[in-house]
């Protein structure tokens, strides 16, 4: 008797040292085989939508994809305005869909859903179901890093940036006639930056009769032009997601970049900026987001001289025929020639993901996580940002292009609101790659492309993804 009650001991033991697995559905396919099930099956999802976006139910290549994978989708559309306040709803209530794409969900809501059961950890589905997210991983170690919570377990994924055009952050573009008119080059130094904004503060840009009714430089937000100066003071090695804390080169160790020397040094030297008249004041009127509208108006009616903005083409006509962008970061006065405006590849959410989780109550979640796996493969891409070969583009000269009716429609419709009929891009974030080949955003437009791929060759060599802290740690910080 006692050596059946050790035996059975012996067993339950190493029963309970086995590693789980997922279970596997019985109806989902291998990966890479279509369908993705072999019986029809349904899945509710919520989605966040852009202004110009019509039912996800009605986009094209969604609903070309339902017959590929044997998926069916009902979507529940969420108004891109309305993300923060009906995801809350949506998590508070408790009636979850099978899955939450496009939802915006960030780093802390992650910490506090995991923890409670809500999401559905995501990494043994991965490893069994996602082979094209799998490589994106092997390319960029840091999307894995970046998504794991403190637990050390995914729960939502990426949007990946893989491109320096779009990881770039805010940099310097000037008004070519501008230039022309004062004689002068874009320049290489911080002093030399100076002395150009001090010349077109004296030009009548916009030709009223009134010499200083103008702005040298003008941002969309005040902090914008810290972020943009922090390299040539030696600041923010890091990268972007990391405003208040970097390397010290000297050290190797972390370093609080407010009570730093350099700081000090950036701080004056936007002082003087801003104090001779060559920023422009009203920006720090503006909202903790910025306002864009603003500085597109000031660009337009040329009273604003040059901006920093990820590109040129937000603007209109003007910007986009006089724009010069910048080719290497303005050496500071310690001898720093760096560009620290450099985000991660890990996107989303604040850089935390966030793009698409799967909810406990999902009955599928295999077969959920082959169909947004599909996303991240060559194909999926691009489908996702160019929608359907030979109806919105077509390849010329081994160039993506779309088509001139999607750019330019003879109905008056927008370029968001024509490729919003057949492809799910277009505004917040995606469970998906925005690849140099398929994403046809205004920073791929020279001179912008080459601006920040020229600016990459300055970039730090680490960029860090958002950390991630325990919930309790998250409390204590945001206290």
């Amino acid at each position: 008797m006692k050596k059946r009650s050790m035996f059975l001991a012996l067993l339950l033991v190493a029963a309970l040292s086995l590693p789980t697995f997922v279970a596997a559905d019985p109806t989902v396919t291998p990966p890479g085989e279509f369908p993705i099930v072999t019986e029809p099956i349904t899945l509710k999802m919520t989605v966040g939508q852009g202004p110009t976006q019509p039912d996800f139910a009605d986009i094209e290549i969604l609903k070309n994809f339902e017959t590929k994978s044997g998926i069916h989708i009902e979507w529940t559309n969420i108004p891109s305005s309305a993300l923060t306040e009906q995801r809350n709803i949506i998590f508070a209530s408790q009636d979850l869909p099978d899955a939450m794409m496009r939802m915006n969900i960030p780093a802390l809501d992650q910490a506090k859903y995991a923890g409670q059961g809500t999401l559905l950890p995501l990494d043994d589905l991965i490893a069994q179901y996602a082979p094209n997210l799998q490589k994106w991983f092997e390319k960029y170690p840091e999307l894995e890093l970046g998504l794991k919570l403190a637990d050390g377990h995914i729960y939502t994924l990426p949007y990946i940036y893989d491109s320096p055009a779009i990881t770039c952050g805010q940099r310097a573009f000037f008004n070519k006639d501008a230039l022309e008119a004062v004689g002068m080059e874009v320049p290489t130094t911080l002093d030399g930056y100076y002395e150009l904004l001090k010349a077109f503060k004296a030009l009548d840009y916009n030709g009223d009769g009134t010499v200083g009714n103008e702005y040298p430089l003008s941002v969309n937000n005040y902090a914008t032009i810290e972020w943009f100066l922090k390299g040539s003071f030696g600041l923010g090695n890091r990268g972007t997601r990391h405003e208040y804390v970097d390397m010290d080169p000297e050290t190797k160790e972390l370093r609080f970049i407010y009570t730093t020397d350099r700081y000090k040094a950036l701080l004056e030297y936007y002082n003087k900026l801003y104090t001779e008249g060559l920023v422009d004041p009203q920006i720090f009127t503006y909202s903790e987001d910025g306002d864009l509208g603003q500085l597109i108006a000031k660009i337009d009616n040329k009273t604003a001289i040059s901006y920093l903005f990820l590109n040129h083409t937000f603007a209109g006509a003007h910007a986009k025929e006089q724009a010069v962008g910048m080719y290497e970061p303005f050496e500071g006065p310690l001898g720093d020639k760096q560009f620290t405006y450099f985000g991660s590849v890990l996107n989303g959410a604040g850089g935390a993901g966030g793009t698409f989780a799967i909810m406990k109550n999902n009955p599928y979640p295999e077969a959920t996580m082959r169909w947004v796996d599909y996303w991240y493969s060559d194909e999926g891409i691009r489908e996702f940002f160019m929608g359907i070969e030979g109806v919105t583009y077509d390849v010329i000269d081994g160039v993506y292009t779309y088509k001139d009716e999607i750019l330019n429609n003879k109905e008056g419709l927008s370029f968001e609101q024509m490729i919003s009929k057949y492809a799910p891009w277009v505004t917040v974030s995606h469970p998906s790659v925005a690849h140099a080949d398929y994403f046809k955003g205004g920073e791929m437009v020279e001179p912008a492309k080459g601006s920040a791929e020229a600016l990459h060759k300055f970039a730090p060599e680490t960029i860090w993804p958002v950390m991630r802290l325990s919930t309790d740690l998250s409390d204590e910080m945001n206290a």
